[in-house]
C-alpha cells in the first residue's frame, strides 16, 4: 500500500526494493566486494520513482528459501541511497521489512562503521 501511495502522490520519491532471501543475488555491494548474498533489487535495481511494474514485482514476491543476513541487507540498502542520492540535499530513509526468521549477525566494529556511514550520508 506504501507503494501504490508513493506512484500517485509522490512522483518525486525515489525507492529501492530489495527482498532479501531470494535465490539470486543482484545488488552493487556483491558485485563491489563479495558476499552479501541473496539479497537481489527488484528491477529497475537501483532507485528510481515507483511505477506499476515495480507494484508488480513487489505483488509477485512469495517468501524463499536462500539465507541472508539482515545487517548485511542493511548496508545493501544505505549503499543504494548514498550512491542515488550523493551530495544532494534529500530526505532520506532506510526501511527494512523482515518476516522475523532471518538473523542479523553483526560484531562491535561492523555495527560502529555502519552507523558510521549511515550519519556520514544522513541517512
Amino acid at each position: 500500500e506504501m507503494l501504490s501511495n508513493k506512484l500517485f502522490t509522490s512522483k518525486q520519491d525515489a525507492v529501492a526494493v530489495a527482498p532479501i532471501g531470494s535465490e539470486e543475488t543482484s545488488n552493487a555491494v556483491a558485485a563491489e566486494c563479495g558476499g552479501y548474498e541473496h539479497i537481489s533489487l527488484l528491477p529497475p535495481h537501483m532507485m528510481a520513482p515507483v511505477s506499476f511494474g515495480l507494484l508488480q514485482a513487489v505483488m509477485a514476491l512469495s517468501p524463499e528459501c536462500g539465507g541472508a543476513d539482515l545487517f548485511e541487507a542493511l548496508i545493501v540498502g544505505a549503499d543504494t541511497i548514498a550512491k542515488f542520492v550523493r551530495k544532494l540535499k534529500f530526505r532520506k530513509r532506510l526501511l527494512l521489512i523482515s518476516d522475523g526468521h532471518s538473523e542479523g549477525i553483526v560484531d562491535d566494529d561492523e555495527l560502529e562503521l555502519f552507523v558510521n556511514m549511515m550519519m556520514k550520508n544522513d541517512i
